[in-house]
């Protein structure tokens, strides 16, 4: 059975010649699914809850620096392995992608990717995705 998941806050996803796939989605009540790893491509993600205080966290260093993720330079990634980051926070949407070669190039970027991946999960449990029927739905 499918359950609709309502439009994540952040999304943190990789693109390579083969598959589009989200590295990690938060949702605004703080719920979060992501890949055990941010280098490792697989279809098992962790979802559960993120702390209230590392939740804070994380909404206040985005607010600090959306301003400056914004005005990286939009690079638009052909025939390339990419990541991108949608960021949705008090009503403004903010979008970038940026080359897999670059990342060096992109630490801020970088950055908040590692964010995501840094923070602690609470009552964490193990699910498959498919993501070739409908984005952001979980079996």
């Amino acid at each position: 059975m499918w359950t609709e998941l309502p439009e994540p806050q952040v999304v943190a996803e990789e693109v390579n010649a083969y598959r589009y796939q989200p590295l990690a989605v938060l949702w605004n009540d703080g719920t979060m699914m992501r890949l055990k790893s941010p280098t490792r491509l697989v279809l098992t993600y962790r979802m559960g809850k993120v702390r209230q205080h590392d939740l804070d966290k994380l909404r206040a260093f985005l607010r600090e620096h959306l301003d400056r993720i914004e005005s990286e330079p939009t690079i638009l990634v052909l025939d390339s392995d990419s990541r991108s980051l949608d960021i949705t926070l008090d009503g403004r949407t903010v979008r970038q992608s940026w080359p897999l070669m670059d990342r060096r190039q992109h630490p801020l970027l970088e950055e908040v990717v590692d964010r995501l991946f840094s923070v602690r999960i609470e009552d964490a449990r193990t699910i498959r995705v498919d993501w070739g029927d409908s984005a952001y739905s979980t079996r």
